[in-house]
């Protein structure tokens, strides 16, 4: 790249202008102009603007909307939001959809006996708990040692049963 060409890069990086819209400027592949700024020793993300950062916060709590949702909506990347998210403190709450649960020693103990015993349903567990279905299943593949579960009317089959073989006696689980 020309001396006029690296300045052009250098005037538009400062003044916030993305590296596609530069790459297009200038007529450039895009890594091109990254290596331009990293030669420039400039920083190729630009802080968000304050109007950008507010919307954001405000589709995360008020529309409620994941932070996908809201990068496609503005045309930025999800890591930007995901940043912003993380350092205006949203996290999931406990038992909301895309939660992770750290389960307490004593409610893995009993997680598991209940399990092994074939006691309640996967879904009635997960209830029980309030813990996220996929979780109970996971957690009984793994100390059953057993293939997929068998559905249908729970009177008719034993919860957490399946055709395949499992384990007689008690695993050894490792957490997760």
């Amino acid at each position: 790249m020309t001396s006029q060409v690296l300045e052009k890069v250098r005037k538009m990086t400062v003044a916030g202008v993305r590296q596609r819209q530069i790459a297009r400027i200038v007529g450039v592949h895009r890594n091109s102009i990254f290596r331009a700024q990293r030669k420039l020793r400039l920083s190729a993300c630009q802080p968000l603007p304050t109007a950008t950062r507010r919307r954001i916060r405000y589709l995360l709590r008020r529309k409620r909307w994941g932070t996908s949702r809201i990068a496609k909506h503005l045309g930025i990347s999800e890591y930007q939001v995901r940043e912003i998210a993380k350092r205006s403190g949203f996290e999931r709450r406990p038992g909301e959809i895309g939660w992770r649960s750290h389960l307490s020693p004593d409610v893995y103990a009993k997680l598991v006996d209940e399990i092994q015993r074939h006691q309640n349903p996967a879904s009635e567990i997960s209830r029980k708990y309030g813990l996220p279905h996929k979780l109970i299943l996971r957690l009984a593949h793994a100390v059953l040692g057993s293939g997929p579960f068998r559905t249908g009317v729970p009177s008719r089959t034993a919860p957490l049963s399946s055709d395949w073989p499992q384990r007689e006696k008690p695993a050894v689980i490792r957490r997760e």
